[in-house]
């Protein structure tokens, strides 16, 4: 049997190496395996009946001595809008969020120099309860529903309305709390 050159054994484990060193490289490796097709390449995901799924948002501050007896979550998809609701009570207060993405969500008319997290944003108590918490398993009768809030805002494209008997400042506290679902932590106030 021939004797292999220490040449060729030596540029093998080179090469053995530089491709390892490579993979662990997460650009590169992400390359190598676009090129051999074995995963997606970084293109956008296709639309969902026309539009972008989008990620919600939750609350990431919760009223102080605001226990929970209610935690609901609704979502519904046409052709022309995508709409996900969470509905969170205690025994005196309630917020609903209404978030919609789509082309037939309607403009916002932010009020001017109101903003929630930096963004253009809406406060309004003139609003018509009984629309907006239609189909809701919210028992309103039970509730103040005298001074009602709703707060508008865009973020990250998708349209945010925040109802609620909370005095307006918590309206406010919530609306500015509000935090993509797959966030881990609560945000922290800037001093």
């Amino acid at each position: 049997m021939p004797k292999k050159s220490p040449f060729w054994t030596f540029t093998f484990a080179g090469l053995l190496l530089i491709l390892a060193i490579l993979w662990l490289v997460p650009s590169a490796s992400q390359a190598v395996l676009s090129v051999l097709r074995l995963v997606r390449s970084n293109q956008p995901a296709p639309a969902y009946n026309g539009f972008d799924a989008f990620i919600p948002f939750i609350p990431g501050v919760f009223p102080d001595e605001f226990e929970i007896t209610l935690a609901k979550t609704d979502s519904q998809t046409t052709s022309q809008v995508s709409i996900y609701t969470e509905t969170y009570a205690s025994d005196t207060h309630f917020f609903k969020t209404i978030q919609q993405m789509g082309p037939a969500v309607p403009q916002l008319q932010p009020d001017p120099g109101f903003t929630i997290q930096g963004q253009p944003a809406s406060l309004t108590n003139t609003i018509d309860l009984a629309q907006q918490m239609d189909s809701d398993p919210l028992d309103l009768r039970i509730y103040d529903t005298q001074e009602i809030w709703l707060v508008s805002v865009v973020l990250k494209g998708i349209h945010i309305q925040l109802i609620t008997n909370l005095p307006k400042e918590t309206a406010i506290q919530v609306s500015e709390g509000l935090i993509p679902s797959i966030c881990t932590s609560t945000p922290t106030p800037e001093e």
